[in-house]
């Protein structure tokens, strides 16, 4: 069942995927959802920002809508590059995360037409780009080249990219594997896969980086008032 799911996810007209990409751009802009994006190595902290973002923008009279990392939901899955090839997993993580996004814009638009006071915000953990840390660039240039789609065009996409620097990068002691199954790196590998992901995302004019701290509250904070402070001047404007 799940090859045959991977076929059928790759088998859709890959116009298809550039007009979901364009449609889900203008909805989210239409509607004033902001859409931003929690990246960064592994063991940065992203999954567990969930509980303090929620809290903090809850308070400020958002409704955060967290979507969570596709990779970790495959691999969960039994979905992974060692079951069924590099390129076919990540395909089908690209694929999975431009139909989960659409998916997230729509539930914020039937919030809003229930209630038109109400500010819904997305808040991805990692995004469509993601997966080149991990696949390399030559492959992941061929997987967007077949579904159509523009890594430049991509980065764009998010109103606000967030990365949260790994606790690998200077906090060999803070990096924690136990918290999520589908983390396997060591803290060099971790940092390595930061710092391409740095790359990958920072030429978006919204990018923010939030350095490792030992103190996570503290790190939780940082990354909760940065957010803060976006999604007030982009709702003042």
């Amino acid at each position: 069942m799940k090859n045959e799911s991977m076929k059928l996810n790759q088998s859709q007209d890959s116009s298809l995927q550039s007009s979901f990409t364009s449609n889900l751009n203008s909805e989210c802009d239409r509607f004033n959802i902001p859409r931003i994006l929690i990246t960064g190595g592994p063991g940065a902290g992203k999954t567990e920002s969930k509980r303090f973002l929620q809290e903090a923008l809850n308070v400020r009279g958002y409704h955060a809508l967290f979507i969570p990392e596709t990779a970790t939901e495959l691999i969960g899955a039994g979905i992974s590059a060692s079951t069924v090839g590099s390129r076919s997993y990540q395909t089908e993580q690209l694929i999975k995360q431009i139909l989960k996004e659409k998916a997230a814009m729509n539930k914020a638009k039937a919030l809003i037409s229930q209630n038109s006071s109400t500010r819904p915000v997305l808040i991805f953990d990692r995004g469509t780009l993601d997966g080149i840390a991990w696949s390399g660039q030559e492959e992941f240039d061929a997987i967007l080249q077949s579904q159509k789609l523009n890594m430049a065009e991509l980065v764009l996409d998010y109103d606000a990219i967030f990365h949260m620097e790994s606790a690998g990068c200077r906090l060999d002691e803070n990096y924690d594997q136990s918290n999520n199954p589908a983390r396997i790196a060591s803290p060099k590998e971790a940092c390595r896969l930061d710092h391409i992901l740095r790359n990958v995302y920072r030429s978006n004019p919204e990018w923010h980086f939030i350095e490792s701290d030992a103190d996570i509250q503290k790190k939780m904070s940082n990354l909760s008032t940065q957010i803060l402070a976006f999604l007030e001047q982009r709702f003042s404007s």
